[in-house]
């Protein structure tokens, strides 16, 4: 028997704080994803392609400087789906906040994203279909790895229903 050693690294809950500073608040802030990304890069070093690199969504809003993506710049690339994509992300789950800015913001993410936007459980109520790629396989040395994106099913009794119009 042969072993496979697979590290996995998750970020979460970004809510667009890509720069170790609070705009909002005119400070210094003590965690950000540039920093995350100093760690993974030396993961990376010692683990190479059997590094995964994991999302579980909440990265689309937060910071003034998404919301000027999302909503100010939209004939630019979408600055997360940009950010995520440098980064090298195997898969990246929509979050419940994502959901949030809005049919014109996440299906522009979607579309930018290099890899695959997860969740399970939302289905397009047009089709009957996944509205995103419910699960990916990643295959490392042999070793293939099934990864399920699921959201908080609570969307549909938190936001405004024409944020997710189109989808149950």
């Amino acid at each position: 028997m042969r072993t496979v050693n697979i590290r996995i690294l998750h970020t979460s809950d970004i809510h667009g704080c890509l720069f170790p500073f609070d705009f909002l608040h005119g400070k210094e802030a003590t965690g950000s994803l540039s920093r995350a990304y100093n760690y993974i890069k030396s993961r990376r070093k010692t683990f190479g392609k059997n590094l995964l690199l994991i999302d579980s969504g909440d990265i689309l809003q937060g910071q003034p400087t998404f919301y000027l993506s999302n909503f100010i710049n939209t004939e630019k690339p979408n600055l997360a789906a940009s950010v995520y994509n440098y980064m090298q992300y195997d898969c990246v789950t929509i979050g419940n906040h994502d959901i949030e800015t809005g049919h014109l913001v996440y299906d522009k993410f979607n579309k930018e994203l290099d890899s695959p936007l997860l969740a399970a459980n939302i289905i397009c109520t047009r089709t009957g279909r996944p509205y995103f790629k419910p699960y990916t396989v990643i295959e490392r040395e042999g070793v293939r790895i099934a990864i399920i994106g699921m959201t908080t099913p609570t969307v549909p009794y938190w936001l405004n229903e024409e944020l997710w119009q189109g989808m149950r």
